[in-house]
């Protein structure tokens, strides 16, 4: 299954690495250009430190969790 990535920033050692939430991909945005400009756009990172964004991607992807079970 391909995943649609939701990252969330600031898990590298200097804090620019983003982890997938979903599969747990750990990359550097540099290594990945086009799925950051996607994630981007599509509201799918989120920072580490800003606790409303990242309540909002644990919800959904809960939600998304629930919906691929349902299916």
């Amino acid at each position: 299954m391909i995943c649609n990535h939701f990252f969330v920033d600031g898990f590298g050692g200097m804090g620019d690495a983003l982890v997938c939430k979903l599969c747990g991909l750990d990359k550097y945005p540099e290594s990945m250009p086009l799925a950051v400009i996607i994630a981007t756009l599509q509201g799918r990172i989120i920072r580490e430190n800003n606790s409303e964004w990242l309540k909002h991607a644990n919800e959904a992807i809960a939600a998304r969790k629930r919906a691929q079970e349902t299916s």
